[in-house]
């Protein structure tokens, strides 16, 4: 159930969304609707994902070109999230960070009312700064089925939307070295 009322949000970060959603970082403050009702971050209403998909892919009738729309629009409005705490996607949604974990499965969640077959991919990832003999990073990231069947291509839009120096993440700029289609 997607929002549409006029709100007052507390928030660290003020990024483009979809008109309709509401963000909030839990821990920033209360939102107050019209009629000045206070609901707390813990009483936020359900995540209405296939209303934000569809919002994120309007105008994208191809699978690739919706899974695009949903990588960019990650990349572009969901920073990495240098304390390592936020895994899921609904953690990630509202606080707008998160690590590899909720990443793709965000991207998943978007995908799924699309139709968009995903396959959540976990391993290890050698980094530019990995020191040899020291153990690979775990990482997760996603693997799609795009508009061929049974042909699946890797997104990694937590690569994608930058990078992490001395704990400080640093945004990329519209970075689509992370999605294959070919």
């Amino acid at each position: 159930m997607a929002l549409s009322l006029t709100v007052w949000l507390c928030a660290r970060e003020k990024r483009a969304m979809p008109k309709s959603i509401i963000l909030m970082e839990p821990s920033a403050c209360s939102i107050i609707f019209c009629g000045f009702t206070s609901l707390s971050a813990e009483k936020l209403p359900a995540i209405d994902y296939k209303s934000i998909a569809a919002e994120i892919t309007n105008g994208c009738s191809k699978k690739n070109d919706q899974a695009r729309a949903i990588y960019r629009y990650l990349t572009q409005n969901i920073a990495y999230d240098t304390d390592y705490k936020i895994r899921d996607a609904a953690a990630c949604w509202r606080q707008k960070k998160g690590v590899c974990q909720a990443f793709a499965d965000l991207f998943i969640k978007l995908c799924e009312p699309l139709g968009i077959k995903c396959i959540l991919a976990t391993g290890f990832a050698k980094t530019y700064d990995h020191i040899p003999g020291t153990p690979f990073e775990r990482h997760a990231y996603v693997l799609v089925e795009g508009d061929r069947p049974n042909r699946y291509f890797f997104v990694d839009a937590t690569w994608g939307s930058g990078t992490v120096n001395n704990g400080t993440f640093a945004c990329s700029d519209d970075d689509m070295s992370w999605f294959h289609t070919s």
